[in-house]
């Protein structure tokens, strides 16, 4: 009797088998560029995503090994869901799509992060849930460089990657996420003459993440945070020891379309 319980409690609480991204990933590498740009015609006809979008909706995180499953799980649920929620408001018309913008879409008078929900994890679920109410209120998921990771379908925000989060490999993606932002003249812009820098929005909107002891990593503001990724030592120094202006770039909500070739 009492090897019975015990195999039966093992089996009710052992981790599941991790929750393959890969279908996700080869999505990602055929439709998305090197500098972010979304086929969204090619996406919405590959029947790989739809096929990933149905894993999704049965997928149970909670049983994964390690927050760094369940984060990689997360996020990459957030990008496709993303992406659905884009292509199901999408012009009739594809010459429309350059004008397309994610934040003139209304679902029963809510934003689509807000308004449209969807099935994953067993759950309705929308997209500021995902956020909002999973990533960031988890402890262990709660990292700020998630916000360089989430892509909000917009020219103005940081770039999808074209590759799927994977557990094994989770801190060096972010990390690489961070570094690009921080170090791309086009997203963010250092005068060291003046001590300011220009940065996207997000980090306007999330400021208090990358100082907030409860987020991992940390540090006391957003330039003493970046300055761990400035390729520049020199603007790195000055960023850890000297007091920065933060100033944030206007933010361009143009869907992020990859032209056609």
């Amino acid at each position: 009797m009492l090897v019975c319980v015990f195999l039966s409690f093992c089996a009710s609480t052992a981790p599941t088998a991790p929750f393959s991204h890969e279908l996700w990933d080869q999505v990602l590498a055929q439709h998305v560029s090197e500098d972010g740009l979304v086929d969204y015609a090619g996406i919405r006809e590959d029947e790989r995503f739809a096929a990933y979008l149905e894993a999704l909706k049965t997928a149970d995180p909670d049983k994964l090994s390690d927050d760094a499953h369940r984060l990689a799980f997360w996020i990459n649920a957030y990008n496709a869901l993303t992406i659905r929620g884009v292509l199901a408001h999408l012009p009739e018309d594809p010459k429309e799509w350059p004008r397309f913008k994610a934040t003139d879409v209304q679902v029963d008078g809510k934003t689509l992060w807000q308004g449209m929900s969807f099935d994953v994890a067993g759950r309705q679920l929308t997209l500021d849930q995902i956020q909002h109410d999973i990533i960031r209120a988890t402890p262990g998921l709660r990292d700020p460089r998630i916000h360089l990771a989430l892509t909000c379908a917009a020219r103005g925000g940081p770039p999808l990657m074209n590759e799927a989060f994977t557990a094994d490999r989770l801190n060096k993606q972010l990390y690489a996420r961070m570094r690009r932002q921080v170090n791309d003249s086009n997203r963010s812009r250092f005068d060291p003459a003046s001590r300011t820098v220009r940065l996207c929005r997000v980090f306007d909107w999330y400021k208090d993440d990358f100082s907030n002891p409860e987020f991992s990593p940390h540090a006391r503001s957003v330039p003493d945070f970046i300055s761990r990724y400035a390729d520049d030592e020199g603007i790195a120094r000055s960023l850890r020891s000297e007091t920065w202006t933060v100033e944030y770039e206007d933010f361009d909500w143009r869907l992020n379309l990859r032209p056609k070739r």
